[in-house]
């Protein structure tokens, strides 16, 4: 029987590596494959590697069937399934675990246009948080962070290989932030960087709107035309 692969099932879960593939090939080739693969609506959700063996060798294989309402639930089971193993690395946890708190998060808030990986103010039904720190032994805290990583590892891919090239997720996640931006004229213009001082918080703010205000000067006023200008002038005396 031909199964399907959907890719982005695929990606969620770690790939072996060499020498973790051939053994398994191995055990496979001499007793069997034991575990059965594990599909919803004819597509694999666990087993890819079992599947691409068992079709090499033209071995039989058995197959479970699961039943879900959507795609984020059985990415979802594929998440809880991956955390409940022992060879999982840290890194590949934090991502299983991040993408079930912010997954879950999306659902219980029933909005698809908010960053649910911030910390946000739970309320006691919907402590999203709180309950997977429970299910998988580790802080609130853990959870929201790991939340951040798996925002950031689906935005920049190359930021799980920076983790496994040896940096720190705090270096490799740092190297991919975006920088601060601000829009006029519907445009998007990026931040210069500025120290904020700690006299006062309307001193801070004032620091930051200068900033701001030099940039765009500096940067728009050759190329804009005469609307431009007329608009941005109005923009810079509101802002004064």
């Amino acid at each position: 029987m031909t199964l399907n692969i959907d890719q982005e099932y695929k990606a969620l879960i770690p790939p072996l590596s060499a020498e973790e593939f051939a053994q398994l090939e191995a055990n496979i080739l001499r007793d069997g494959c034991l575990h059965p693969i594990v599909t919803w609506e004819e597509t694999i959700i666990d087993g890819h590697n079992r599947y691409a063996i068992c079709k090499k060798h033209d071995l039989p294989f058995k197959i479970i069937t699961m039943e879900f309402d959507d795609r984020d639930a059985a990415m979802d089971w594929m998440d809880t399934n991956q955390l409940g193993r022992r060879n999982l690395s840290p890194v590949d946890f934090k991502l299983a675990l991040g993408r079930r708190y912010n997954r879950t998060k999306k659902e219980a808030h029933g909005r698809s246009d908010r960053d649910f990986s911030e910390d946000q103010i739970d309320t006691p039904k919907t402590n999203t948080a709180a309950k997977l720190a429970t299910q998988h032994g580790v802080s609130e805290a853990t959870v929201k962070r790991a939340g951040k990583l798996a925002e950031a590892v689906e935005a920049h891919p190359e930021i799980k290989e920076a983790i496994a090239s040896g940096k720190s997720i705090k270096e490799a996640m740092k190297e991919h932030e975006e920088p601060p931006t601000t829009v006029f004229n519907g445009a998007k213009f990026p931040l210069p960087e500025h120290k904020i001082p700690d006299e006062s918080k309307e001193k801070a703010e004032q620091a930051a709107k200068d900033s701001e205000t030099l940039w765009l000067l500096k940067s728009t006023w050759k190329k804009a035309n005469k609307k431009e200008k007329a608009d941005f002038t109005k923009w810079l005396k509101s802002n004064q």
